[in-house]
């Protein structure tokens, strides 16, 4: 059996067939896409991402103006703690209510890493158990061993 890697050539790429690009957020984020929320430590980032989870799970656009499809949303978060979130998700709560049968999951604090066999399992377990739309992690630096900056 070859194991090499699968490639493809500038004009096979150009030539594919594909489907249309399914939107999370118009304009920003496509499913079966990555995207990358960066910055240094304290500057938002987790108030951005719990924004557009609330957004994608309520059904309603995002900061006023980028369209979302509605759906389930899992945030697997190794670096908050419950009381912290809470407090976050109760400000959020009442500057504008959403439903609170909308379907944002949390994993806080489960060690969840992509750089073992278990804790690839227990990402899976979940994404498979809540089937979202969108997953996010924060942050990033905590799911794996290697050195971010090299």
């Amino acid at each position: 059996m070859d194991s090499s890697p699968v490639t493809q050539s500038f004009a096979e790429i150009l030539t594919l067939e594909l489907p249309p690009a399914k939107p999370v957020i118009e304009g920003l984020i496509d499913e079966d896409a990555g995207a990358l929320l960066a910055g240094p430590p304290a500057v938002g980032k987790t108030w951005v991402e719990l924004s557009m989870a609330i957004a994608v799970a309520s059904g309603q656009s995002w900061l006023c103006h980028f369209p979302v499809h509605q759906g389930p949303v899992l945030i697997i978060d190794e670096e908050s703690h419950i009381r912290g979130l809470q407090d976050r998700l109760q400000m959020m709560q009442n500057a504008n209510p959403i439903p609170l049968e909308s379907e944002i999951f949390f994993a806080v604090g489960n060690g969840a890493r992509l750089d073992t066999e278990d804790g690839c399992y227990m990402m899976n377990e979940m994404i498979n158990r809540h089937k979202p739309k969108l997953v996010s992690v924060d942050s990033l630096t905590r799911i794996h061993g290697g050195n971010e900056n090299s």
